[in-house]
């Protein structure tokens, strides 16, 4: 296995697309519906990539990244974004934030 990645994603149809790409890519995938249950999986396990939507019910993407890069256990594992928010404000905001990188959905699996 090259890695492992915690997708952090409420849909079920971005996780249906995503998580088989990166598992035939050689990759680990774990799922987390909601930042709680990125913050469980991160507390028993490491990742070596977050994907990282930002709407998620409870607290936002933004928010559960600016948490992430505070703690000195989370805070260099690289973050790419995975949303729908298109704007260049969100961009900055996550880019800003500490995320390595930002993709808009819909996007394609190549």
């Amino acid at each position: 296995m090259k890695g492992k990645i915690l997708l952090v994603d409420d849909s079920d149809s971005i996780v249906r697309l995503v998580a088989p790409e990166l598992q035939a890519g050689g990759y680990q995938v774990y799922h987390a519906e909601d930042a709680d249950a990125a913050f469980s999986y991160l507390k028993r396990d490491s990742a070596d990539l977050v994907l990282l939507d930002i709407e998620l019910p409870g607290i936002s993407g933004l928010k559960l990244l600016e948490i992430l890069k505070q703690d000195a256990r989370t805070a260099g594992v690289p973050v790419i974004m995975l949303t729908l928010h298109k704007e260049e404000s969100s961009k900055l905001k996550g880019l800003e934030g500490g995320a390595d990188d930002y993709v808009t959905k819909p996007f394609s699996p190549a």
